[in-house]
């Protein structure tokens, strides 16, 4: 047994050795490559892009695109008088396509689709661009529905739209510039963030995995608000009016702006909710709900105008218990070792 442990011993030893040599020389001749080629990382590259253009044929009202790593931005302009995408191919140095996009007009409905080869590719590339570019006029509402895996969304301008479908998976999602949407607003992404500014629309469903969602602007929606995020924070840090907002997140905290609707209902496990600076709830009915987070308000009127179900364990709270069926309002607060604090505000603070 001591003669098998002194050979594995030397074994290990020696595999030590030998892959610290090759780590040693595959470090040197890098080093020797790279300051050949004056540390222009480029060289490394082994794979090209072929840009395309391609314009509407016929007036589209509907836009699909499929993309895999593909970063993707589109751009509302009021001097774009038609439909535009530009879109890159990918190839090897020697001249195999990776990469091939296929491109439908058919019904009004534009579809840019991306397909790869069978075999999986390792791709390196630096200092070129894969983005995808996409040119809408301003004055015309659209369907758009995109998808990428890997890649990032960004909007430009001001959006007029129908319905509006944004999904990926690892990439951010920035929606900058204003958008009006006359149908659904439905954004998702499993490791990215999602940021939001001024919107109007009819509903909104915005779900994030573990990345943060933030709504920057002051916007509205005639119907339902649903946010979702497992371990992201969500932010809403101006004004949001809507019949119904409903905040779900597992360890993330949320921060309240000036909102405003019928009823509002916000949850998370460990993470604090709270309202921002002199912001002010303005709801017939509030539920929040916490396990470990403290929840800190900024409620509109007094206390006398709210039936209030408030209840922690060993957390802090200056709300007792007011249940009333006379009330026109109605505030619950749940929290298992949070800390529970209401302060209430005559109106809504003008911003």
């Amino acid at each position: 047994m001591k003669i098998a442990k002194e050979t594995a011993k030397k074994i290990l030893i020696i595999l030590l050795i030998v892959f610290g040599g090759l780590t040693l020389v595959g470090g040197s001749v890098f080093t020797i490559a790279m300051a050949t080629a004056g540390w222009d990382f480029t060289v490394m590259n082994n794979v090209e892009y072929v840009y395309h253009e391609y314009t509407e044929q016929h007036k589209v009202t509907s836009i699909e695109l499929d993309f895999n790593t593909n970063d993707i931005k589109v751009h509302f302009s009021k001097s774009t008088t038609q439909v535009r995408v530009e879109y890159p191919e990918s190839y090897t140095k020697n001249g195999k396509q990776l990469t091939k996009v296929t491109v439908t007009e058919e019904n009004n409905v534009l579809k840019v689709k991306q397909s790869s080869r069978l075999f999986p590719y390792m791709q390196f590339s630096i200092g070129e661009s894969s983005l995808v570019n996409v040119y809408i006029p301003e004055s015309y509402a659209y369907t758009l529905d995109i998808k990428t895996d890997t890649g990032n969304v960004w909007f430009e301008g001001y959006a007029t739209l129908n319905n509006l479908k944004l999904e990926t998976s690892t990439g951010t999602i920035d929606l900058d510039g204003s958008i009006i949407c006359d149908g659904r607003m439905a954004l998702s992404t499993d490791t990215g963030n999602i940021f939001l500014n001024t919107f109007v629309t009819d509903s909104l469903f915005i779900e994030a995995d573990t990345g943060d969602i933030t709504l920057d602007g002051k916007s509205s929606a005639f119907g339902n608000v649903e946010i979702e995020t497992d371990t992201g924070d969500v932010s809403i840090l101006h004004s949001l009016s809507a019949p119904s907002i409903k905040i779900e997140t597992d360890t993330g905290d949320v921060y309240l702006g000036d909102l405003s609707g019928t009823s509002i209902e916000a949850s998370t496990d460990t993470g604090d909710i709270e309202s921002i600076g002199t912001s002010v709830l303005d709801f017939m009915n509030l539920l929040f709900s916490t396990s470990t987070g403290d929840v800190t308000l900024h409620l509109v009127g007094t206390i006398e105008d709210y039936s209030v179900q408030a209840h922690t364990s060993t957390g802090s709270n200056n709300l007792y218990d007011y249940p009333s069926t006379g009330k026109a309002r109605s505030l619950k607060i749940h929290c298992t070792t949070g800390d529970i604090k209401g302060i209430f505000m005559p109106k809504l603070t003008e911003k």
